[in-house]
């Protein structure tokens, strides 16, 4: 009987040790989409893939490499990045270009659009010896939650889901799983710079690759209600 009630009471420390201190805290993670390739471009063969990270603030990144690590000249490869909460553009980036001799270009973009599921995918380009731009979609990431182990607000993106055209005849939705720039509604659905739900124009995300520079400044466009008034900012490049 002695033991029993040691037992029981050992059971209640532990029990009482557990609520106070809480479950234990879910772990950060790194998820890297699927692989994807290129044709080979002047003889060598470009891999990318998308990687979003919620170890911190999040972070979703695009990245391109040389499939045999051969190093190419500068200002071949660029990748541009997209960070998105729930079907929500959260964060972007224009394309960037490796500045040095290099088997690898990686572009990051970052920001806390409040707790939530995000994800990552965008966008990697190739300048040919013939001057031509060859650019690939990467593949998206499964979502990854943030805060690690919190819930998401009810409803916070919900907009992101809903889509059709507004009374000026433009459309309006996500983008998180669109496979190329030129399929994107004219209004994207997207967090402005004070979380303000809105939309950005499909136009300001279109940054021409041919045009880029190796190290871009932050783009500042409007952010638009769903009938296509400005209501705010959303920064580009960030």
């Amino acid at each position: 009987m002695l033991s029993t009630r040691k037992s029981l009471t050992t059971a209640a420390a532990a029990g009482a040790v557990i609520a106070l201190l809480g479950a234990a805290p879910a772990h950060a993670e790194v998820r890297t989409g699927w692989i994807g390739g290129s044709p080979p471009i002047d003889g060598t063969v470009y891999l990318h893939t998308s990687t979003i990270d919620n170890g911190g603030v999040p972070i979703g990144s695009s990245r391109i490499y040389t499939s045999f690590g051969n190093v190419v000249n500068p200002g071949t490869m660029g990748a541009k990045a997209r960070l998105f909460r729930e079907g929500a553009l959260c964060s972007a980036t224009d394309y960037r270009f490796n500045a040095f001799l290099t088997n690898s270009q990686n572009t990051a973009t970052t920001r806390d659009c409040g707790a939530g599921w995000y994800n990552s995918h965008g966008f990697v380009a190739v300048l040919g010896s013939n001057g031509a731009i060859n650019e690939y979609v990467t593949f998206p990431t499964d979502p990854l939650q943030y805060p690690p182990g919190t819930a998401a607000e009810p409803s916070a993106a919900a907009f992101a889901d809903e889509s059709g055209a507004n009374s000026r005849g433009q459309t309006y939705g996500g983008a998180a799983e669109i496979n190329n720039d030129s399929e994107l509604p004219d209004l994207v659905a997207a967090f402005g710079s004070n979380l303000q739900q809105g939309y950005v124009k499909a136009s300001d995300l279109r940054a021409d690759p041919s045009n880029a520079e190796q190290s871009p400044s932050i783009r500042v466009v409007p952010l638009m209600s769903r009938e296509g008034e400005e209501i705010g900012k959303f920064e580009i490049g960030s």
